[in-house]
Formats: structure tokens, C-alpha cells, sequence
């Protein structure tokens, strides 16, 4: 949270402060970001473990092509790790 604390996405609401990202010039920056919408979905998931043991829970869009996958935003796609299955 913007605050610092923690809480389930579960129970994030619309108007909640978050930390997000923010582009300035050419690189992204951490910022207390507002929530503007909150929805529930179900959707197949994979857990993908990375070189360094880090473990994620992943999703993609199905019948999308792999360039739309993974994280957006409203400037654009954030730059992705690249990660082993």
C-alpha cells in the first residue's frame, strides 16, 4: 500500500493508494499511484521459477500473441525479466 503496509489484493478498493510506476524520461519510477478500478477474475496460471530459485504466480491473455502479454500501463508496456518455465 502508498503507505507502507500490506493488504490482499482481495480487498483493495477503488481510492486505495498504491505503489506504482510512473515513466520519467526514459526509465520508470516507484509512486504513490490511486486505485481507479478493482475487478475479480479466474484465469489458468502457471508458476514460473526463475534462475535464482524466485517463484511467481503467472497468467497470460488467452489467444493473444506473447508481445501482448505482461505488464502495461497507460505509456506503454513495462520492460519484462526474462524468466525460465
Amino acid at each position: 500500500m502508498g503507505d507502507g503496509t500490506t493488504r490482499s489484493l482481495a480487498d483493495i478498493r477503488a481510492g486505495d493508494v498504491v505503489y506504482g510506476t510512473v515513466l520519467r524520461g526514459k526509465y520508470r519510477r516507484y509512486a504513490r499511484t490511486p486505485v481507479l478500478a478493482h475487478w475479480q477474475t479466474l484465469k489458468k496460471a502457471f508458476r514460473v521459477t526463475l534462475e535464482d530459485g524466485t517463484a511467481l504466480v503467472a497468467s497470460a491473455i488467452i489467444g493473444s500473441s506473447p508481445s501482448a502479454v505482461g505488464n502495461t500501463s497507460p505509456d506503454g508496456p513495462v520492460e519484462r525479466a526474462g524468466a525460465r518455465t
